[in-house]
């Protein structure tokens, strides 16, 4: 998962984001562990789970961008993001995350979370495209590595008094020095995991492509029946789609062509039809759809839609990205929005910057386009959304969540 401000009133999002706990997984209604400090009853006029990634360090405590200034009460399931697990399947109990889980912070937004209605859930992570058969992911998904996650995960829930584990593995399908793939073995994981949890909250992160990909690294259909939740991280998508129709750029550069992270439609991969796969994959009720609060930015040659980048591509946090026409460094009269040529939702942004001295474009999700997607998910019936991440949207989030269009 990528690791990466509009102050008016954001009332393009659609209903879809108000959310309903009960709308599908078969552990949906089960209570909090016993161990676990007590939640207040989730909020009964949310249609559909909201479901957003708070990363562990400085920020989570800050007041502008951190939990304070979120609307606790409009969402259902804050990930706490994250908790590292080594190759011997150990928890690795150093740095930012680490520090943060063990701080009044933490103790400070599950209090907040829990008397707003909402859980909070530790996210266990391993990232590791390495595809070796002795490397990180085999060695900490063989069996007796496995164990030892579980058993370290269950004990820092309980210790924590947090409702449940986010499962963000995230690697290469391959064979493993064992015999076994990394497929079948984190699939396992993931039914340890919920044997271990019986009654708390369990999500697993998936890639875009895996539910029509048979040899991915993740087996939706195998994981599905022992998650609540499948937080489908549907973005970066630009990086596969400058390759295919409509597009077709030519391979020059890592990134060669600018474009939506996230496309509604109209791409190779797009989030319409990436929902219908985990729908029929999964069923519609284990399913959200994660939407990015980022976007991607370079130099280019001139400003037309999807140009090639001239210099380094960065990202753009939502709060960024809705700024950008105020920077000083904008040329007067140079600013310009626009909507995507190929799905007609996607916004991007050009401008002159004196600074660089270049042109930049910028692909972002805005409140119109984010809310297509939202209705995207009300339509397909999914569980929910997920928001990656709440720090990105800062203090706007909350009124972003609060200016829905009514029912």
């Amino acid at each position: 998962m990528l690791k990466l401000r509009t102050l008016h009133a954001l009332a393009a999002l659609c209903s879809a984001i108000l959310l309903s706990v009960n709308t599908g997984g078969a552990h949906a209604h089960a209570s909090a562990p016993a161990h676990s400090a007590p939640v207040a009853k989730a909020a009964t006029h949310l249609r559909r789970e909201v479901f957003g990634f708070a990363f562990g360090n400085a920020s989570l405590a800050d007041g502008t961008y951190g939990y304070r200034a979120w609307r606790l009460n409009l969402l259902s399931t804050i990930a706490y993001f994250g908790l590292d697990v080594s190759s011997s399947g150990a928890i690795v109990q150093a740095g930012a995350g680490w520090t943060t889980w063990n701080s009044s912070t933490l103790t400070g937004l599950v209090n907040a979370a829990h008397t707003a209605g909402a859980r909070v859930i530790v996210s266990i992570d391993l990232h590791d495209f390495s595809g070796a058969p002795s490397g990180p992911m085999c060695t900490a998904l063989a069996p007796a590595h496995r164990a030892v996650t579980v058993a370290q995960a269950v004990a820092q829930v309980q210790r924590m008094r947090v409702d449940g584990v986010n499962l963000d593995y995230e690697g290469l399908n391959g064979g493993c020095a064992n015999g076994a793939t990394t497929r079948a073995e984190y699939t396992s994981l993931v039914a340890q995991m919920r044997a271990a949890l019986p009654g708390a909250y369990l999500a697993v992160d998936t890639y875009a492509g895996a539910a029509a990909d048979p040899w991915n690294f993740f087996d939706v259909p195998g994981i599905a029946p022992h998650v609540d939740s499948l937080f489908v991280m549907a973005y970066d998508m630009e990086y596969s789609n400058d390759h295919h129709a409509p597009l077709s750029c030519p391979q020059i550069q890592y990134l060669d062509c600018l474009g939506p992270t996230s496309p509604l439609s109209g791409y190779y991969y797009n989030d319409t039809t990436v929902m219908a796969q985990y729908v029929s994959a999964a069923g519609a009720g284990k399913v959200l759809l994660g939407v990015p609060y980022y976007g991607r930015k370079a130099c280019v040659a001139s400003a037309t839609h999807n140009a090639v980048p001239t210099s380094a591509v960065v990202a753009d946090d939502y709060l960024s990205a809705s700024q950008e026409y105020s920077d000083s460094a904008v040329r007067p009269g140079s600013y310009a929005t626009h909507r995507d040529a190929y799905d007609g939702t996607e916004r991007w942004d050009t401008w002159y910057n004196t600074s660089l001295g270049c042109t930049r474009e910028l692909y972002w999700d805005d409140a119109y386009s984010l809310g297509k997607k939202y209705d995207l998910a009300d339509r397909d019936g999914l569980r929910g959304v997920g928001v990656f991440a709440l720090q990105y949207g800062a203090g706007v989030v909350k009124f972003r969540l609060v200016q829905v269009r009514p029912l």
